[in-house]
């Protein structure tokens, strides 16, 4: 018995759409006498410093997104905890292909649409 395999020619697949690309916003920084040019230095937070020593100063999404990630009865990785934070605290639905992660935030109350 033979297996016949599909033949898809060069153009029948959907094009896959190239990822976001962060803005590149070139600061000079310098330390120990050596300087760099950081171009995603704006990224990050003000209070860096602050928040390694007290992560209370952490942003109200990240600390709701570990609450999430703490709790054994949703099998949440970081990245969907904090989709979900952000969805909870601006009252959005979220819409999701994972049914894992639609559950997770069904049991947190967030509004889904499941795609």
């Amino acid at each position: 018995m033979t297996s016949k395999r599909s033949e898809r020619g060069a153009g029948s697949q959907a094009a896959i759409p190239a990822p976001p690309r962060a803005e590149a916003r070139p600061v000079t920084l310098s330390a120990h006498g050596l300087s760099w040019v950081d171009d995603y230095a704006w990224m990050r937070a003000d209070n860096w410093r602050e928040v390694l020593g007290d992560p209370s100063r952490l942003p109200a999404d990240i600390r709701a997104a570990e609450v999430f990630l703490r709790r054994l009865d949703l099998p949440l990785r970081a990245p969907d905890a904090l989709h979900i934070a952000v969805a909870h605290r601006i009252g959005a639905e979220l819409a999701t292909f994972d049914t894992k992660m639609a559950a997770a935030a069904r049991t947190l109350g967030v509004p889904l649409v499941i795609l």
